[in-house]
């Protein structure tokens, strides 16, 4: 649940990412007064500048456009709409959206040519601030009554960037400070007994449990790849969850009013996840249209717990290809973490999704 002090934060993070919407804009350059009056002719005797072959004008560097994305947002983690099918829930649409804005600059490197990075405004040793979202919902498309959608992840983050060594958009380090919550609202067995009543459901009153930690996160990637191209990377996310934070409060976890007995902590199993991306060509016969471009993608996730590390593990695995660059995997996941309400229950999941990895 959202307290005072988590609206204070949130119109804090409004003002901060105004600022930096205001920060990033690119500069216009000054206007010209407009004049009917015909240019005056210099006396003969005035001092004259030429120009010659021999010394030419300095001319602007010129900044390789394709240096950075066009607009301002950029994704932070995959984007994604799909089909969801998971253990002790019914089916859903699920789909999650994730966005990085920077701030109080206009920089976000996406090629590996230095020179490019260079003129475009790239330092190297630099920190660079950024806001990232990430939003997660589910729609039980006539698997519930009325097909609601359920809110299942909201992680609202500050970050701080440095892009290390020889450069490359996934060679990176960063600090995050972050709140995640699932959005819901019953903290209290009364509330959920009577809300299980009138749902006449135990998984429909179980996704309105509210979840919420605030954290400390210290991520890093690295770019695998020998050939230049974005076909390997490797993540690491270390995150630490506060008992009690300054925008959450005391954290929302399991309680013994949820029923079960095997409750356990969050940071017994998240905390620490190490996740593998790659490309891989996949050879079509001749007779394929040429439009039809197809792009190997697989993904593998392992994730335990910051405070048992190896006491739980949670495999998840992707594989898919790119048809004509909509990427489309299938899924499949063991263990826990599988949403925000069930974090602690080892669980199996499954599903096809449209992952969007970048734009």
């Amino acid at each position: 649940m959202f307290r005072f002090l988590n609206q204070r934060l949130a119109l804090f993070m409004l003002l901060i990412v105004a600022a930096g919407f205001v920060a990033a804009r690119p500069s216009l350059p000054p206007m010209l007064p407009l004049s009917s009056e015909p240019e005056r002719e210099k006396p003969e005797n005035s001092t004259r500048v030429e120009t010659t072959e021999a010394s030419p004008l300095p001319a602007e560097p010129a900044v390789d456009p394709s240096a950075w994305v066009r607009g301002l947002l950029h994704g932070y983690e995959p984007t994604l709409v799909g089909y969801t099918f998971q253990e002790g829930d019914e089916p859903f649409l699920d789909f999650s959206i994730s966005l990085l804005l920077p701030l109080f600059h206009d920089r976000h490197p996406t090629t590996g040519n230095m020179a490019s990075v260079h003129s475009a405004g790239y330092r190297p040793g630099g920190i660079y601030p950024f806001f990232a979202f990430t939003g997660r919902a589910g729609q039980y498309i006539g698997t519930r009554s009325s097909s609601p959608v359920v809110g299942k992840r909201f992680n609202p983050l500050l970050s701080l960037r440095h892009w290390m060594g020889e450069y490359h958009p996934h060679n990176y380090i960063e600090l995050v400070g972050a709140h995640e919550s699932n959005g819901q609202w019953i903290d209290d067995p009364a509330t959920f007994e009577e809300v299980r009543g009138l749902r006449g459901s135990l998984n429909e009153a179980r996704d309105e449990i509210s979840r919420g930690w605030d954290y400390l996160g210290l991520n890093a990637s690295w770019n695998l790849s020998t050939s230049g191209d974005d076909d390997m990377r490797l993540q690491l996310k270390l995150s630490h969850y506060f008992d009690t934070g300054p925008a959450q409060g005391d954290a929302e976890e399991y309680q013994s009013w949820e029923g079960g007995n095997d409750g356990k902590r969050r940071r017994d199993v998240d905390g620490i996840q190490l996740r593998w991306d790659f490309n891989h060509p996949i050879r079509l016969p001749k007779w394929v249209p040429p439009w039809l471009e197809t792009d190997g993608r697989t993904s593998i996730t392992w994730l335990t717990g910051i405070g048992r590390p190896l006491a739980y593990h949670t495999f998840e695995i992707e594989a898919g290809m790119a048809i004509n660059k909509l990427p489309i995997v299938m899924w499949y996941r063991y263990g826990y973490m599988t949403d925000l309400t069930d974090y602690y229950r080892k669980l199996q999941s499954a599903g096809v999704r449209v992952s969007v990895w970048k734009f």
